[in-house]
């Protein structure tokens, strides 16, 4: 009878037990879809996610204009505008990253900057190099799962130097059809020449520099003033 009894025990407790596996993997389960779920809806977008971003697109069109415009004042350093621009959008890009954490928010906003610049008489090469930049930011990005703070600053800086190489790879590989494009854009001939002594020399190492220096410092100044979005985000 004691021998009996105890098997008894045993199934019992052993039932119990199958029971409580049961019930934890089906809440798994149930956890693991929810979580599916909210992924999915953080994942679609919504018509203020569209309105944000435009402005946060033309935030960083005027970033990197206001850098531009710094470095005009002599067209030798025309060149290190962007540098100059990435310190400024730098804050603006990571403030995006950290609100709008939707798969082609990169590749669309480059698209937006791009037409904002063409409708402003940007050389098309410089509005290629945005939107070729936008669809390298968006590969980055998306291999930090949207959300890496360090993929963000890294998509950041590359975007900066396809904005740069935009700008100038015209001037570094056929001066004399930039000469011409800039003739045409009512630019004299001394400008001209002035601007192309910014892409000679030392320069045409520098500047580039100077752009990964910018966009690092930029994107470092938007991570800390936004750390709580990314920890947020990152918590999501």
């Amino acid at each position: 009878m004691g021998s009996v009894g105890s098997a008894g025990s045993v199934n019992r407790i052993g039932r119990i037990g199958r029971i409580g596996v049961s019930r934890r993997m089906s809440r798994e389960k149930e956890e693991r879809k929810c979580e599916h779920m909210a992924i999915g809806s953080s994942n679609r977008w919504q018509g203020k996610d569209v309105i944000r971003l435009a402005v946060f697109s033309l935030l960083l069109f005027i970033a990197m204009l206001v850098g531009a415009m710094t470095c005009s004042i002599t067209l030798t350093t025309y060149f290190y505008g962007d540098a100059v621009g990435a310190i400024l959008a730098g804050t603006v890009w990571m403030y995006m990253r950290a609100n709008i954490r939707k798969p082609g928010a990169c590749l669309i906003s480059s698209i937006i900057v791009a037409l904002i610049a063409f409708l402003l008489g940007q050389i098309w090469t410089a509005v290629l190099g945005v939107i070729v930049g936008g669809a390298l930011a968006e590969v980055i990005v998306r291999m930090g799962r949207y959300t890496s703070p360090l993929a963000n600053m890294a998509a950041f800086v590359v975007w900066v130097l396809c904005f740069w190489v935009g700008h100038g790879i015209l001037a570094i590989f056929s001066a004399d059809l930039f000469t011409q494009m800039m003739l045409n854009a009512h630019m004299s001939s001394e400008q001209v020449s002035q601007l192309l002594q910014g892409l000679t020399g030392i320069n045409l190492l520098l500047a580039p520099l100077a752009c990964v220096v910018g966009a690092l410092i930029g994107g470092g100044l938007g991570l800390v003033i936004f750390k709580k979005h990314f920890a947020r985000a990152l918590g999501a």
